[in-house]
């Protein structure tokens, strides 16, 4: 399985640093959410070294309490953060 077209992989633990380089997190923070939307939107990152990359989040207290590092049925292994408005947002590697 190779990732979407246009994704491109972070490499491993560098995804804080790529948060923190696109503003994402002041960005998320700066959009207020519509109500209806809040908690029940999601999206999907292709990156590369899952567990490095759930290692180096860990100290961010965003990781999704529910959603660990794990090898799904379809091919990738994969992890979940919260946004600020507590969407998902899964972290995954193909396999």
């Amino acid at each position: 399985m190779a990732a979407g077209a246009g994704a491109v992989p972070a490499r491993p633990g560098a995804l804080p640093a790529l948060l923190e380089e696109a503003s994402l997190g002041r960005l998320l923070r700066a959009i207020p959410a519509e109500s209806f939307l809040a908690g029940t939107a999601s999206c999907r990152v292709a990156v590369e070294g899952v567990d490095e990359q759930h290692r180096a989040l860990r100290p961010l207290g965003i990781l999704h309490p529910n959603a660990p590092p794990r090898d799904q049925w379809y091919g990738t292994r994969e992890f979940a953060v919260l946004d600020p408005d507590r969407n998902p947002v899964a972290c995954f590697e193909c396999r």
